[in-house]
């Protein structure tokens, strides 16, 4: 028969993350070796890049609709402006590849953003092992907040900060009597580095 495990004296350090992922002592009593937890990193690892590959691939069937959906504040400021007698502001590509860099740097983005609730669990079940009750009970609602606040920033950024940028550029062009021609490349570049920048803004709350 096993003999008991001796209780840990009061004020003694507890074990650490990392080795009770090592198998010294885990949350839910289970042990792994070193090589099992290599294994199943790499499992996790690989179930996210697939993820992110198939979610990307799909992006790239529906190009059209994202492209469509990237330039929707485009064709509403366009209509405001028809409705003030302003001018009309053109996408145009100034480079044999602009079109298709844009296309699938839209694909990139939209694969990474759709995936990311799988790597992040994939993250959360590989490390979820080697943590006891009370630090899953603290972790937990910070993870998918984080999500969700990531995702209310991105949202934010495309439906009020994008459509306000735009206007006022496109104003100062008018009030300087400068004609507003916008690659589609740089045009894309801005809302999808103002999408990343707000959405990481947003993960601020959870840090402080």
């Amino acid at each position: 028969p096993q003999k008991p495990r001796p209780k840990a004296a009061a004020g003694a350090p507890q074990p650490s993350v990392i080795n009770r992922l090592k198998g010294g002592d885990s949350g839910d009593g289970a042990q792994m070796g070193f090589m099992d937890h290599l294994m199943e990193l790499r499992r996790r690892l690989w179930l996210s890049i697939v993820a992110i590959i198939v979610f990307m691939v799909l992006s790239l069937v529906f190009y059209a609709e994202l492209f469509a959906l990237m330039r929707a504040p485009l064709d509403k400021l366009n209509a405001l402006w028809a409705l003030e007698n302003g001018p009309k502001i053109q996408l145009t590509s100034t480079d044999p590849m602009d079109t298709l860099m844009m296309v699938m740097w839209l694909s990139i983005g939209a694969g990474l953003v759709v995936a990311s609730p799988i790597v992040i669990y994939q993250l959360w079940a590989f490390v979820s092992p080697g943590l006891k009750d009370r630090e899953k009970r603290a972790i937990q609602p910070v993870l998918y907040g984080g999500i969700v606040f990531f995702l209310a920033g991105c949202a934010a950024a495309y439906y009020v900060l994008f459509p306000i940028s735009i206007r006022f550029f496109s104003s100062l062009n008018v009030e300087l009597n400068v004609v507003s021609i916008w690659t589609v490349e740089k045009y894309s570049s801005l809302l999808l580095n103002m999408m990343g920048i707000a959405g990481l803004i947003c993960e601020v709350p959870l840090v402080v």
